[in-house]
C-alpha cells in the first residue's frame, strides 16, 4: 500500500474501533457509472463516494422508492454487501438515521412522564426520532411498550426502511 492509502487505512480502523463499528475497506473501484457495477466492486459504503460517476440518485434507486411528485433529491442509496439499497425519507425518520435500541429514558420523556403521567404515548419529540421501541407513560414513569417499530440493519440503520433493488 502507498504511504496515503495506508493512511487513510489506518485512521478508518481507528476511528471504526473508536466507534465500535465494524470496519469497511472498500475496494479500489474508479469512474464507475453504473451504480450495480459500484456496488459489487466497494461492497459495503454508506455514501456513495467519488468513485460513482453516475447521476444521483441513480434512475433505477429513483424509480424504486419515489412517490409521483416527490424531487430526486429525496432518494437515497448505499452499498451493503455488494447489493444496492434504496431508501426515501419519511415523516419521521430520515435515510441516514442509525436506530438506537437503547431502552433507558431519556431526560425528555422523563420530564414528559412526571407532565403526563398516564400517557397511553410519548411524543417522538420527547423520545427521539431514532429510537427503536413505542414508549407510554405508566404512573408517571417512562415505560416501553409493544415490540420495537425500528430495527438497525448490519450497518445501524433502519432497516425498514432501506430495501434491495434489483438491477434491470
Amino acid at each position: 500500500m502507498c504511504g496515503r492509502r495506508l493512511a487513510v487505512w489506518l485512521i478508518s480502523m481507528v476511528v471504526a474501533s473508536t466507534i465500535g463499528a465494524t470496519p469497511v475497506v472498500a475496494q479500489p473501484a474508479t469512474g464507475i457509472a453504473d451504480p450495480f457495477a459500484y456496488c459489487a466492486a466497494v461492497g459495503t459504503i454508506d455514501v456513495p463516494d467519488r468513485r460513482y460517476t453516475g447521476p444521483n440518485p441513480p434512475e433505477p434507486v429513483a424509480r424504486a422508492v419515489l412517490y409521483p411528485g416527490l424531487p430526486s433529491s429525496e432518494a437515497h442509496w448505499r452499498c451493503m454487501n455488494g447489493q444496492v439499497l434504496g431508501c426515501v425519507d419519511g415523516a419521521s425518520v430520515s435515510c441516514d438515521m442509525r436506530v438506537s435500541p437503547d431502552s433507558s429514558p431519556n431526560q425528555g420523556m422523563i420530564e414528559f412522564c412526571h407532565d403526563n403521567p398516564d400517557s397511553d404515548f410519548i411524543p417522538l419529540a420527547f423520545v427521539g426520532h431514532d429510537n427503536a421501541h413505542s414508549w407510554r407513560c405508566n404512573r408517571g414513569a417512562p415505560t416501553i411498550f409493544g415490540d420495537p417499530i425500528l430495527h438497525p440493519d448490519a450497518r445501524g440503520f433502519a432497516a425498514e426502511m432501506w430495501r434491495r433493488i434489483a438491477p434491470p
